[in-house]
C-alpha cells in the first residue's frame, strides 16, 4: 500500500524553521497579507517581517533581550497581536497606553456630561435643599435625570417591551448606568460595535457606594406593613389558642408565665412603662422595658404612640409564631407548592406555576388570610442588587466579558479605574466600561451621615478648605469607556480627556471615617512610582476635600509630598459629595480642565479659606479661574473604612501610525502614505520600523484644538 501525505504549506515550512505554531503561522499571514493591502505595500515583505517578529517571541526565554521583544511588540501591534498572546511563559509587562473612549454623566443639576462640560465652566454651587424630612436644614446635590430620554436608543435596538420593563423593575442606579452608558457610546462612532466585537476582551466594573437605597426602602416598607397585618391576623385570640389560654390566667400565672417563657410586654402595660420612665427620668430596668426611652424623650403623645405600636408589633410577633391554625395552614400550603415539574420542562413548568397559583388563590380564600408577607416582598429587590447595573450593561450592549461590582466607598471610581486599568495592562481586556452609581439623596443616607457627625446642616453650603462644618450627600452616577491606545486608534477610535499613567490604593488600617496621613501616603507613593513621575512634576492635584477637619491634614500631607508646585483644587462645595461617584466627577472635571488650558472656578471665595489652611498652601483654585500650562495632575480620594484611591493623568501626546491615523480620517491606509510621500502630511518611521504621524499632525488632520 502506498501513503501519500499531503504536501506542506510553504509558508507552514517557514513558520516551523523559525519555530511558529502553524496556527499563529497562519493568523499573521491572513493579518500581514489584509495590512499589506491596506498600506499599499508588498504583501510578501509584510508577511516575513512580521514572521521575524513572531520568532522573537517564540524563541525567547526568560533570558529573552528585552529590546528585541519590545520591537517584536511594536511590530506586532500593528496587526493586533501581542506578545504575552504568542508566548504567556514570557509574562512581559504590559506596555498599553489607557486613554478615556467614552464618558457618560447624571450628576447634581446636569443631566449630561456635556451639560457638565458647560455647567463646570462656570462655578458656583449647584446643591439646593434637601427636604426630604419634610422640613429640614440639609442641602444636597440631587441628580437631573429622565430615563425617557434613552427610550428611542433602546427601542431601536430591542423589542418593544423591553423600556418598560426596565423602567419598572429597575431603580434609578441602573437607570443611571444605563444613561451613561449610551452617552458614552456616542463619544466614538462605531465604538458600541468594537465593545462587542472584542469578545472576553470587553470587561464591565461598575460599583456602588451604598446601592440603590430608595428602591430598598419602598420593598422594606412593604414587607414590614405586610408582615405586621399577617401576624395581627393570626395573633386575633380567636386564631390563636395559646393566647386565648394565656389570657384565661390569673394576673400572677400570667407573670409567671412571661417571666419562663419570655413573654413580651403586653402594649397597654409598656406605654404605662414608658410614660413612668420618662417622668421620672429613671432610664432604668421600667425605660427597658418601654423599648428605652430617647434621651430627653417626654411622655407626648408621639413618643407613646411609638411604644405602642412597638410594643404590638413584638406582642403579635409571639403570639404569630405560637398559633396552631396558622401551623395548620402552612401545612396545606406546603403540600401545594409540593409539585415536581416532569416531562417537558420548558411547558411542564408554566403549567405547575399556573395551577400552583390557581390552588393557592382557593387556599387563601377558605381561610379567609390577608397576603402573606412572603408574597409582598417584589422581585425588584434582587432585580436591584449591586452588580445589576453592570450587567444591564452587559445585556443592552451585548457584551460577554465579565461584569460585576467592584465596591470601594468614597474611592470606589478610583478602584473601579484601577482595576480597569490592570486588566487592560496585564492584556487580560482591550477595552473597560468603568463606572459608579449612587441614588439620589434619601433620609436614610442623610440621616446616617449626620449620626457620623459628618454632615452639615445649617442651610448654607459647607465649603471644602473653610469652615469645616461638614459635608453634602449626592447622587448621580459616572461611566468611563477606557481602553488599550493603539487597539482603538487602529478602531477610529479617538481618545477623550488625558491619559491614565498611573493609580495607587491602600488601606488606613487606622479607623472607619477619621483618615490617616500613612495609608493616603502610600497611595501616592504607588501612584507615582507607576507612573514613573516625580512628586515635583506634578501640575495640579484635586484633594477629596469634604469640609470636615480631614482637609487640614489632607492639604498637609500633599504639600509635605509634592511641595508648593501643584495648584490645588476641592471641588466637593460644587457637586457635594456622592458616596462614590463624587471622586470621579471630579477626576472628569480635572481632566476636562487639563485639556482645556483652564481650571475653572471652584465655589470657594478667595477670603474664606481656612488661615490654618492657607499658611500651608495658598496655591489654590477658588472661585476665579486659573490658566494652567502643565501636564500632569493628581486626584485622591479617601472613603469610609479607609480605602484610598489615587490616580495621576497627562494631557495626551501620541505620534499614531499610518494605519492608526487612517482609522480616525475613516480614509484608506494608502492615501496617508501618498500624501506623506507628496509631502502633504508629515511623517516619519520609529525605531521599530513603523510609519508614523507627529501628534501635532494628528491634532491637526482630526480637527482637535
Amino acid at each position: 500500500m502506498v501513503i501519500h501525505s499531503r504536501p506542506v504549506e510553504p509558508l507552514l515550512v517557514r513558520a516551523r524553521e523559525l519555530g511558529i505554531r502553524d496556527d499563529l503561522a497562519r493568523t499573521i499571514q491572513e493579518r500581514a497579507h489584509r495590512y499589506a493591502q491596506a498600506m499599499g505595500l508588498d504583501p510578501a515583505a509584510a508577511e516575513s517581517r512580521f514572521l521575524a517578529a513572531a520568532r522573537a517571541v517564540c524563541s525567547a526565554g526568560s533570558a529573552g533581550s528585552a529590546t528585541e521583544l519590545l520591537a517584536a511588540e511594536a511590530a506586532l501591534r500593528e496587526i493586533d497581536l501581542r506578545v504575552n498572546d504568542m508566548n504567556p511563559a514570557l509574562n512581559v509587562p504590559g506596555s498599553a497606553r489607557i486613554g478615556i473612549f467614552g464618558w457618560g454623566l447624571v450628576g447634581p443639576q446636569v443631566s449630561t456630561i456635556d451639560e457638565f462640560r458647560q455647567k463646570i465652566r462656570q462655578g458656583g454651587s449647584w446643591l439646593e435643599p434637601f427636604n426630604g424630612f419634610g422640613r429640614d436644614n440639609f442641602m444636597v446635590g440631587v441628580p437631573r435625570f429622565d430615563f425617557t430620554d434613552y427610550k428611542p436608543w433602546i427601542d431601536e435596538r430591542f423589542e418593544a417591551s423591553r423600556f418598560a420593563q426596565i423602567d419598572k423593575k429597575l431603580g434609578a442606579n441602573v437607570k443611571f448606568a444605563i444613561g451613561c452608558f449610551v452617552q458614552a457610546l456616542g463619544q466614538n462612532p462605531g465604538i458600541e460595535q468594537t465593545l462587542i466585537d472584542l469578545g472576553l476582551g470587553t470587561h464591565i466594573y461598575i460599583g456602588t457606594g451604598v446601592g440603590d437605597i430608595p428602591t430598598m426602602y419602598q420593598i422594606n416598607v412593604g414587607y414590614y406593613k405586610a408582615q405586621r397585618r399577617w401576624n395581627r391576623f393570626w395573633a386575633a385570640p380567636a386564631r390563636n389558642a395559646p393566647l386565648r389560654a394565656y389570657l384565661a390566667l390569673s394576673p400572677a400565672d400570667q407573670a409567671r408565665y412571661s417571666a419562663e417563657q419570655g413573654v413580651p410586654a403586653e402594649p397597654e402595660a409598656a406605654v404605662a412603662a414608658a410614660r413612668l420612665a420618662t417622668e421620672s427620668g429613671d432610664g432604668g430596668e421600667q425605660g427597658e422595658a418601654a423599648g428605652s426611652a430617647a434621651p430627653g424623650a417626654t411622655a407626648d403623645d408621639t413618643y407613646l404612640d411609638e411604644v405602642r405600636e412597638s410594643a404590638r408589633d413584638a406582642w403579635e410577633a409571639y403570639w404569630t409564631a405560637r398559633s396552631e391554625q396558622l401551623a395548620e395552614y402552612l401545612r396545606e400550603s406546603a403540600a401545594l407548592h409540593d409539585v415536581d415539574v416532569a416531562g417537558d420542562i420548558e411547558k411542564d413548568k408554566v403549567r405547575v406555576i399556573k395551577k400552583r397559583l390557581h390552588e393557592l388563590k382557593k387556599l387563601n380564600q377558605k381561610w379567609g388570610v390577608p397576603p402573606e408577607p412572603w408574597t409582598a416582598v417584589s422581585a425588584n429587590r434582587i432585580w436591584n442588587i449591586d452588580n445589576v447595573p453592570a450587567a444591564q450593561i452587559a445585556m443592552l450592549g451585548r457584551i460577554h466579558g465579565p461584569s460585576f461590582a467592584p465596591v470601594g466607598a468614597c474611592s470606589g471610581f478610583d478602584i473601579a479605574l484601577e482595576l480597569g486599568c490592570q486588566a487592560i495592562r496585564e492584556n487580560r481586556a482591550k477595552a473597560v466600561v468603568v463606572g459608579m452609581v449612587d441614588p439620589p439623596p434619601h433620609p436614610l443616607l442623610v440621616g446616617a451621615f449626620y449620626d457620623a457627625r459628618v454632615i452639615a446642616c445649617d442651610t448654607k453650603v459647607s465649603l471644602p478648605l473653610t469652615g469645616l462644618r461638614g459635608t453634602h450627600v449626592s447622587g448621580g452616577a459616572l461611566l468611563w469607556i477606557i481602553g488599550d491606545l493603539d487597539t482603538m486608534l487602529a478602531r477610529g477610535h479617538r481618545p477623550l480627556g488625558c491619559e491614565i499613567i498611573g493609580n495607587g490604593s491602600s488601606s488606613d488600617a487606622y479607623h472607619i471615617i477619621t483618615p490617616s496621613k500613612t495609608g493616603p501616603r502610600l497611595a501616592i507613593e504607588q501612584a507615582l512610582q507607576r507612573a514613573g513621575v516625580r512628586p515635583e512634576e506634578v501640575d495640579t492635584w484635586d484633594l477629596h476635600a469634604t469640609a470636615t477637619p480631614g482637609d487640614f491634614s489632607e492639604v498637609q500631607l500633599a504639600v509635605e509630598m509634592l511641595g508648593q508646585n501643584p495648584v490645588l483644587t476641592a471641588k466637593k462645595g460644587v457637586f457635594g459629595h456622592g458616596m462614590s461617584v463624587g471622586g470621579g466627577w471630579e477626576l472628569t472635571a480635572q481632566h476636562m480642565a487639563m485639556t482645556e488650558g483652564v481650571l475653572p472656578p471652584g465655589a470657594i471665595p478667595n477670603d474664606r479659606l481656612n488661615p490654618e489652611i492657607t499658611k500651608l498652601s495658598t496655591n489654590i483654585v477658588t472661585d476665579r479661574p486659573r490658566a494652567f500650562t502643565g501636564r500632569i495632575g493628581g486626584k485622591i480620594n479617601m472613603g469610609i473604612g479607609g480605602i484610598n484611591g489615587v490616580v495621576l493623568s497627562k494631557t495626551w501626546e501620541f505620534d499614531p501610525t499610518v494605519r492608526q491615523l487612517a482609522a480616525v480620517l475613516q480614509v484608506e491606509p494608502a492615501s496617508v502614505r501618498r500624501r506623506i510621500e507628496a509631502g502633504e502630511i508629515e511623517g516619519y518611521v520609529d525605531a521599530h520600523g513603523i510609519e508614523r504621524v507627529p501628534h501635532a499632525e494628528y491634532r491637526r488632520l482630526a480637527g482637535e484644538p
